[in-house]
């Protein structure tokens, strides 16, 4: 089913040709973000899931002391431990959702994307049923804020940044831009900002950043950046989701041995001046 991805893929060869999960070519980082804006990150903890070929997108289980990942190389939608990775259970994934890369804990369904078709998959944990994509194709990072599911815009050699949101029907909301952005994305996570605005947070496969926006309903505004680990040997980013539980953030990536791994993040204000960043991680 996937004759396509090859986890030997190498940047070099990312940077010349489409890569196994839709990518673009590799960029350089743009001059003015060769210093984080305003946050610093410290790594928690770093786990792998020797069971899942692959770990892309994340989403974090209320209650459950879990994450949720999709590996589309074993064709599965797998649940682990939060703490060290251990395997909790797993479903197989719809059959003709080949190109599976994200998912969004809706509470009764569970929706996958897929960047390569215009369907949404959702399951009930017996059944999958699909609705269309009002993002259409490339699909990449979602999460739900308890009313929509935002959606990351992955477009191949994408040089800026998008989001949408719908509800569990499919019904669009709108569509929004991501000022600061000139790259394809790959991972979000939905944050409240203790305001009505909604936090979003965004991942980028080559620029190793997590960015922070505020919607206010209309627009997007960009509150800042934090520079990814340099340790972590990063060669894309795969994920992102943010645990109001454990106040941190988790991030999915794939190392330059083609390892993937997850890293739990505290991410705190350092010098960022705006009112509603002293409660980025309330709760929801």
């Amino acid at each position: 089913m996937k004759f396509l991805i090859s986890l030997l893929v190498l940047a070099a060869v990312a940077a010349a040709n489409t890569g196994s999960l839709g990518e673009g070519p590799g960029v350089s980082i743009l001059s003015d973000q060769n210093d984080s804006d305003g946050y610093e990150i410290a790594v928690l903890n770093t786990f792998e899931t020797p069971y899942a070929y692959q770990i892309l997108g994340l989403d974090y289980q209320d209650g459950n002391n879990g994450l949720f990942f999709i590996s589309n190389i074993d064709d599965r939608m797998y649940n682990c431990s939060a703490d060290d990775g251990t395997q909790l259970t797993s479903w197989a994934l719809d059959p003709a959702n080949d190109h599976a890369f994200c998912m969004a804990d809706g509470g009764a369904f569970a929706h996958v994307n897929d960047y390569d078709n215009s369907d949404i998959y959702f399951f009930n944990g017996m059944v999958w049923g699909t609705y269309s994509n009002p993002y259409n194709i490339d699909g990449r990072g979602m999460d739900f804020d308890g009313t929509y599911i935002w959606e990351a815009y992955g477009e191949l050699y994408a040089t800026y940044g998008a989001a949408c949101a719908f509800d569990q029907a499919g019904t669009l909301l709108g569509t929004w831009n991501l000022p600061g952005i000139t790259t394809q994305l790959s991972g979000l996570a939905v944050f409240d900002t203790g305001t009505a605005a909604t936090g979003i947070a965004v991942t980028a496969y080559w620029e190793h950043y997590i960015w922070f926006y505020e919607f206010t309903g209309s627009s997007m505004m960009l509150l800042g950046d934090a520079q990814l680990p340099v340790s972590a040997n990063i060669q894309m980013s795969m994920g992102l989701c943010y645990s109001s539980e454990r106040d941190t953030y988790f991030w999915s990536y794939r190392d330059n041995s083609s390892v993937y791994h997850i890293s739990e993040l505290q991410i705190t204000e350092t010098s960022l001046e705006h009112s509603t960043w002293g409660n980025i991680k309330t709760s929801f």
